[in-house]
């Protein structure tokens, strides 16, 4: 019921996804370090979330909800430095369409696989995020046990 952590990497590093997984509330100042080696189209996870338990009246734990960010990323080439004439929709036509059903249908297919119910998630693009040549889809999301 509380290992979303553990559940999350393990569906995150397993075959066909092999994404990247960082977690935690110092994933910004870890990742820099991180994703220097990351190659060019390597889907980047990372995840921050807080649990909170819902008791019953006889003091049980009826229901934990996970409330917090979740990103998925990727870097598309090396050496190519973003260009100031891109607009937003050619960004997002080259890179954040795909990388958000990606996220979508990852997550469903999470919720699919340990039962945790999602009753929201609510997305946004990030552009070249952590000094690197990196696009990600950041999301707050919520996760239940019922």
């Amino acid at each position: 019921m509380f290992d979303i952590v553990g559940k999350l990497r393990t569906f995150a590093e397993a075959e066909p996804r092999e994404w990247l997984f960082i977690y935690g509330n110092d994933q910004y100042a870890n990742a820099s370090e991180i994703l220097q080696d990351v190659a060019p189209d390597q889907l980047v996870f990372v995840a921050d979330l807080n649990a909170s338990p819902v008791y019953g009246t006889e003091g049980g734990i009826n229901d934990v909800v996970f409330t917090g960010g979740i990103m998925l990323g990727q870097k598309r080439e090396d050496e190519t430095e973003s260009s100031l004439d891109e607009t937003m929709i050619q960004k997002y036509e080259r890179r954040l369409k795909d990388l958000t059903e990606t996220l979508f249908i990852g997550m469903g297919d999470f919720s699919c696989a340990t039962g945790l119910s999602i009753s929201q998630i609510n997305a946004r693009f990030d552009i070249n995020k952590f000094d690197e040549n990196l696009d990600f889809v950041a999301a707050t999301i919520t996760f239940t046990t019922q």
